[in-house]
């Protein structure tokens, strides 16, 4: 047998160093597989499978089905009733008349803003605007005339400013100068467009037209006030007022030729009292006050101050003032005439004829011949009431 040589040892020697390297890797690495398989928890083996059954689920899950009509929110809106506003009644009726599709038909139909043509609207009508100005750089802000059937004055205002006397003859102020101090910041609030700072201004209304009908609401902090109260806004209360003074762009905008133009003479009056309404109406054929409570009319007296002593003593407030205007001066050729037709005067007539039919039906003979007389014209033989003169 020959004697082993130094390369074939060496060659040996490398092989056998070479098989001992790769063993000890691949003990290393079953080591390290083991080891890692150990390390997971049984609680995360867990959450995996419950991952992956989730995950399975969701793929083979079929879309939720669209929401059922009862499930869908409502898009109707409602109407506000804030605390003593009492507007339940009206918003009943809104809602009613808004949802007929008829009504609703009707109404979309029209121009925007188209007169309404209606008796409420040519009698009572007021067409009202809004103007402020600013303070600094002097711009005048206005909003688009609107159409409304009172005008609203809150009576805690009329207090504050009857507190304080006429300057020059510390006597108090008339109802108009009143009137016109209150809606003198009575409309909305405005902000500069061209300063863009943030102060507020307060807008004053303006008649954009002589009225027929002249209403005033009184609103009332509370359905009780006090006597102390009571006294101040029925003591400041005036049965004639002049438009011109209250609204002075009406004189401005040549509406009215001075600021004693406008005269406005209080015809009627309704109360409020203990959950009750009455009316206060004077009658211009007798010249006196009568009071209406449901199926009780009184007399109260033929002048305004009787009006006055009743409210005190009855508690009662004054709440709707219904003004009728004089209306302007016509010139007729080279005479000038004015037209004197009182809501009054109409309400009396249409009473006359109602008298008139009842006494034709009561009499012994019904087959007697039947008057045909002209009517008594009563717009131009009208009584007026002693505050009433028309200019």
């Amino acid at each position: 047998m020959p004697a082993p040589t130094a390369a074939s040892d060496a060659t040996d020697s490398m092989a056998a160093l070479t098989i001992e390297t790769s063993s000890s890797e691949q003990a290393e690495d079953v080591d390290t597989r083991s080891n890692s398989k150990s390390v997971t928890s049984p609680t995360e083996a867990t959450t995996k499978a419950a991952d992956r059954k989730k995950k399975k689920k969701a793929t083979s899950k079929p879309p939720p089905p669209p929401p059922t009509h009862a499930e869908m929110p409502v898009t109707a809106k409602g109407l506000r009733n804030d605390t003593g506003d009492n507007n339940c009644f009206l918003n009943v009726v809104v809602q009613a008349l808004f949802h007929l599709e008829v009504f609703f038909a009707f109404i979309g139909g029209g121009r925007v803003a188209t007169p309404c043509p209606c008796l409420a609207h040519e009698v009572f009508g007021l067409w009202v605007g809004e103007e402020a100005e600013c303070g600094q750089c002097g711009m005048s802000m206005e909003t688009l005339p609107y159409d409304a059937m009172v005008l609203h004055v809150a009576t805690e205002s009329i207090k504050e400013v009857t507190s304080k006397k006429h300057k020059t003859t510390s006597q108090q102020r008339a109802f108009d100068d009143v009137l016109a101090t209150v809606w003198a910041a009575a409309g909305s609030s405005k902000k500069c467009a061209r300063c863009r700072h943030d102060k507020v201004y307060e807008s004053r209304l303006q008649l954009k037209q002589v009225p027929r009908m002249f209403t005033v609401g009184l609103t009332w902090k509370n359905n009780s006030a006090n006597v102390a109260t009571l006294k101040a806004i029925v003591a400041a209360m005036e049965p004639s007022i002049r438009l011109g003074r209250v609204f002075p762009n009406m004189v401005a905008e040549g509406r009215l030729a001075g600021p004693d133009q406008g005269s406005a003479t209080l015809l009627a009056m309704y109360c409020f009292f203990g959950h009750h309404y009455m009316a206060f109406i004077y009658k211009v054929a007798t010249r006196e006050w009568l009071s209406f409570n449901d199926t009780v009319v009184r007399r109260v007296g033929t002048q305004w101050s009787d009006v006055q002593a009743a409210c005190i003593e009855n508690h009662y407030q004054p709440y709707v003032l219904f003004y009728d205007v004089a209306p302007p001066p016509t010139k007729l050729g080279n005479q000038e005439t004015v037209l004197q037709f009182t809501i009054g005067d109409f309400v009396m007539s249409v009473a006359s004829e109602v008298d008139r039919e009842n006494w034709k039906t009561n009499v012994d003979d019904v087959h007697a011949p039947v008057d045909h007389a002209p009517r008594k014209d009563h717009t131009r033989q009208q009584q007026h009431p002693p505050h009433y003169h028309p200019k």
